[in-house]
């Protein structure tokens, strides 16, 4: 490896991406077919969430080693982050067919089965890279979701156990045994667990501190983590649309939000929307023919992939939503956010940075789950619900008109309905 590629690798590896970046780019001013720099280039970028950039990189790379495993498995990567799923799955198999000892194409093929829901298919790929390398700690560890998925509780936690004997601080393992044992009832365990992983996971993304706040262990978060919103929507993205139209699990907050403006302001069509946590598209398809411009923020790299195929936003943004909001320029008519807030517990702040962006007289028109018990809570489903009283202190707060908080059935869990309100609130001239 030369000094330039050395020195970039390490800037990579520290978290310094615009260095590594700055010699990446040299490395390939010297060389444009080089192929160590456009693979980590490509890398870096996909690291980031520029697909598109990722992308041209990688496939760069591949054309000149093409019988480069590891080439053809970032490249799946890519291509499995921005729902290219064929695409992806033709990557792995080339990858495995020019190394069949490889392990990393097995666990990654897995885990693009199990987006498909496929849990079976992405059970089997896991046990395959684990015979590979029975050391190889990510294949253990997804094995023990997918079969937790599947109802088979003893053998995802004999997984997990299995991940903390050659890894004893991984805290998503330690995560897995606290859910474990929280759905046994075994309460002192499962808090235990929780404990250990949040010790590891400062930032949350595993989702310990919610767990123990639902336990009444630890106190309310402000919202979720950033990265855990990323890892709930990476296994959804490929079959949300399908699934948000099943009989038993049927997801209305689209419906509810189209149907509030369309009581509101279903005559204009010169709107400026925006639509935070836009998801795959569901608001702005039903959205996009009353709007001048739409605009779409998500934290999921899969989910905007899917959105953006359907050509409904002018811009799409992949940026935390209250990031966004704080930070947005540009006006609106009508900011919509259809089961997102169900991320955030006070909502006090972003109703205040909502209400910058939007013009007098605009709405911002939003879906959360109910609560019937106390100010802001955490549900079963480790979801945050909010009650009437609050969406009404926090809507005073950020200057805000409440024009209703209706109550809907927010979505359906297994058949059984889930409370939720649909809320507008306006901006005042």
């Amino acid at each position: 490896m030369n000094k330039l590629l050395k020195k970039a690798l390490q800037k990579h590896q520290s978290g310094d991406v615009r260095g590594a970046e700055e010699l990446y780019k040299k490395i390939l001013r010297n060389d444009a077919y080089d192929v160590d720099g456009n693979y980590l280039l490509g890398a870096l970028y996909a690291e980031c969430g520029e697909l598109e950039r990722a992308l041209k990189f990688t496939q760069r790379a591949a054309q000149h080693a093409p019988r480069s495993p590891f080439v053809q498995n970032n490249l799946g990567n890519i291509y499995r982050l921005g729902g290219e799923l064929d695409m992806a799955r033709q990557c792995y198999l080339r990858a495995i067919a020019i190394d069949p000892s490889a392990m990393e194409p097995y666990n990654n093929l897995g885990i693009m089965m199990k987006r498909l829901g496929d849990n079976a298919a992405a059970i089997e790929l896991y046990q395959q890279a684990i015979d590979r390398n029975p050391l190889f700690v990510p294949a253990h560890y997804n094995l023990g979701k997918a079969l937790r998925d599947s109802g088979q509780d003893e053998a995802a936690a004999a997984c997990y156990r299995r991940v903390l004997e050659l890894q004893p601080q991984h805290a998503q393992a330690l995560e897995g045994l606290g859910s474990y044992h929280l759905a046994r009832a075994e309460p002192d365990l499962a808090r235990s667990y929780f404990e250990q992983c949040s010790q590891l996971d400062p930032g949350d993304a595993c989702g310990a501190r919610l767990k123990l706040a639902y336990m009444n262990a630890a106190p309310l978060p402000d919202q979720y983590s950033d990265e855990l919103v990323r890892q709930t929507y990476e296994t959804k993205a490929a079959s949300w649309d399908e699934d948000a139209q099943r009989t038993d699990y049927r997801f209305l907050g689209p419906q509810h939000v189209h149907a509030a403006f369309m009581r509101r302001a279903g005559n204009r069509v010169d709107l400026d929307i925006l639509d935070l946590g836009c998801g795959t598209g569901a608001c702005g398809m039903l959205l996009r023919p009353f709007a001048r411009r739409m605009t779409g923020v998500d934290l999921s790299v899969p989910m905007l992939a899917i959105a953006k195929k359907k050509n409904c936003y002018d811009e799409l943004h992949n940026i935390e939503i209250g990031a966004f909001v704080a930070h947005e320029k540009q006006s609106y008519d009508l900011v919509v956010a259809s089961g997102v807030l169900i991320f955030i517990g006070d909502l006090t702040g972003l109703l205040l940075a909502v209400r910058q962006v939007l013009r007098a007289g605009g709405a911002f028109v939003f879906t959360c789950y109910r609560s019937d018990t106390g100010d802001v809570t955490v549900r079963g489903n480790f979801h945050f619900a909010h009650s009437e009283a609050h969406l009404r202190t926090a809507a005073q707060a950020a200057g805000f008109v409440v024009e209703g908080i209706d109550t809907v059935v927010h979505e359906y869990d297994s058949g059984v309905e889930q409370q939720g309100y649909l809320v507008t609130l306006a901006a005042a001239s």
